[in-house]
């Protein structure tokens, strides 16, 4: 049976995430393209995108691990980490924590509009709520402190959807099933006519 650790689980999280980085750039633009007289809807509609890729790309990735799991467990091959969903999209979230903390970093120096780009870019799922908070053409100097570390906290994001989706998937919990398929169709009874 094939054996994936939390490192290379990790690490593949990290590239899906660059996958959802590249998607997210894309729907982004195009839409503030094409919906640039309305900022408002055209922020709002590619926010929505960004963050449907952000959760649901790791998240089918992590629960296919946590079902695969269960089995694990259940035949004594591996012992119960309820925590490995969330250490994977720890590992998967490093460059985002560090261009966070190299964010703060900077702040706190009084320069750096270098690495405003470089944040903004690696957490381009949040790109249409960077452009509301963190606007372009202005330099961290000129925000508050709590906007800098709220903005910051936005990659832990990724370690919570990957931990749900490790506990789903180990429970064999589908949420697909539970919001597409809402319930069994009911079967209908067919009457049948009396001669």
């Amino acid at each position: 049976m094939k054996q994936t650790t939390i490192l290379k689980s990790g690490i593949s999280v990290m590239l899906k995430m660059i996958m959802v980085m590249v998607m997210s750039l894309i729907v982004t633009l195009s839409l503030l393209m094409l919906l640039g007289k309305v900022p408002i809807i055209a922020t709002s509609l590619s926010q929505l995108c960004c963050i449907m890729f952000f959760a649901a790309i790791p998240y089918t990735y992590v629960w296919e691990i946590g079902s695969t799991d269960k089995n694990k467990v259940n035949y004594g091959r591996e012992d119960e980490d309820m925590l490995k969903g969330f250490k994977i999209g720890l590992i998967g979230a490093i460059p985002g924590i560090l261009s966070a903390l190299l964010m703060i970093f900077f702040r706190i120096l009084g320069r750096g509009a270098f690495s405003q780009y470089v944040f903004v870019l690696i957490n381009a799922q949040f790109l249409p709520t960077f452009l509301k908070v963190l606007p372009f053409g202005h330099t961290f100097v000129n925000f508050s402190l709590i906007r800098i570390f709220l903005c910051a906290l936005l990659p832990m994001v990724l370690p919570l959807v990957t931990w749900v989706g490790y506990i789903l998937g180990y429970r064999r919990i589908s949420l697909v099933d539970k919001f597409i398929y809402k319930g069994a169709p009911r079967k209908r009874k067919m009457k049948r006519k009396k001669r």
